[in-house]
């Protein structure tokens, strides 16, 4: 479906919606380039977003939402439908396509394209509500869903998200150093001197296709099954779909030289590995792990601080550890950013009756509280 819409009396928008699968073929390299210049993370690329439905099995129910005017793409953004029951009563929810993974989750679009959500609106089917999720407050998204919210009359609801480390990098490596505490400092630098006097110690990288991708990957997961994680079921392999999108990730990223990764080997033993990709003079850190036989060496630590004197040394301007605050990262990290998943429940009847479901609940659970 096209539309045409007008913005203020000079702009002419046209809009359609197609299939991910369709929208992923036509428009490929211009939504590649889209995400890049207008600067959002990497989990919004299409081939990240590609592997993450392949991996959910959902590639089929994805759809593109796409707007255009006279200089080209404006907005480009994926969402899925799934429906929910709340006690009996079915509800439509539309859901941005960086809902299943994604990291600082935005609206793929143009900072001036200001009625974004009411010409989205007008394309989706009819809904109950809108679920934005791991959106950082301080952001375009969640500003535009607020104030459309507001505009519209509709209920804004949130929930609170993850706390997110990161390290700004404005200096050099003694200069970050020197702001930590003194028991910390003495740790860092012994870690620095172990590697660079042990030839028990060996690291390696792994950025390109050339390198090897799949020793990178089954160490990752080997190391993951001897992990601290796998006692919390956190780890990678105790989740077919975890490591089915690991498997297809790792790839894309090297294909796209956006791998940035590295493996700990300790008497070749590989003992710890720094899952991250670079983009835009900035490091994420996606995963990262240790073998748990050698703790007591502090593999994590050793391989995280080298990765970090690297990076201030080069032209990297940022090192995010993503996800939710862990003592490790907050060891490290200068700043936070705070998410939310954010809810926009629209004014049918379906709706309604879902606001004051939400409403009662709240009160409920400050009676209980009090």
């Amino acid at each position: 479906m096209v539309r045409t819409l007008k913005k203020a009396s000079t702009t002419t928008i046209s809009t359609t919606t197609l299939p991910f699968l369709e929208a992923y073929d036509i428009y490929h390299d211009a939504w590649h380039d889209f995400v890049i210049e207008n600067k959002l993370n990497p989990s919004l690329l299409p081939g990240w977003l590609h592997c993450v439905f392949k991996a959910f099995n959902n590639l089929e129910d994805v759809f593109v939402f796409v707007a255009k005017d006279h200089e080209g793409i404006i907005a480009i953004q994926p969402y899925y439908i799934s429906k929910s029951s709340i006690n009996g009563v079915k509800l439509t929810n539309i859901n941005m396509g960086g809902n299943l993974v994604s990291y600082h989750q935005e609206f793929t679009i143009c900072d001036h394209y200001e009625n974004f959500i009411a010409d989205f609106n007008a394309s989706l089917p009819k809904w109950d509500i809108l679920t934005f999720s791991n959106a950082d407050i301080a952001g375009q998204a969640y500003m535009l869903l607020q104030d459309y919210s507001a505009a519209s009359g509709a209920f804004f609801h949130t929930y609170p998200g993850e706390t997110s480390p990161y390290i700004l990098i404005n200096n050099s490596w003694p200069d970050y150093l020197a702001t930590k505490r003194r028991k910390f400092r003495y740790k860092v630098n012994k870690h620095e001197k172990d590697l660079a006097s042990n030839s028990d110690f060996e690291i390696k990288w792994y950025t390109e296709t050339t390198d090897n991708i799949d020793l990178l990957i089954r160490s990752i997961f080997s190391i993951e099954e001897k992990s601290w994680k796998t006692n919390n079921n956190m780890d990678i392999t105790s989740n077919q779909v975890e490591m089915n999108y690991y498997k297809l990730l790792i790839p894309y990223l090297a294909k796209m030289k956006l791998l940035n990764a590295s493996l700990l080997f300790y008497k070749n033993n590989i003992i710890a590995y720094n899952l991250c990709y670079k983009i835009n003079n900035k490091v994420g850190q996606i995963k990262t792990s240790f073998d748990d036989d050698f703790k007591e060496i502090s593999p994590g630590a050793l391989l995280i601080e080298d990765s970090l004197r690297k990076y201030f040394s080069n032209d990297v301007k940022e090192f995010d550890f993503l996800g939710d605050i862990m003592q490790h990262k907050m060891s490290l990290a200068t700043d936070t950013r705070e998410h939310a998943t954010a809810y926009v429940i629209n004014n049918s009847p379906k709706g309604i009756f879902y606001k004051y479901y939400l409403k009662l609940r709240s009160l409920i659970k400050k009676l209980i509280r009090q």
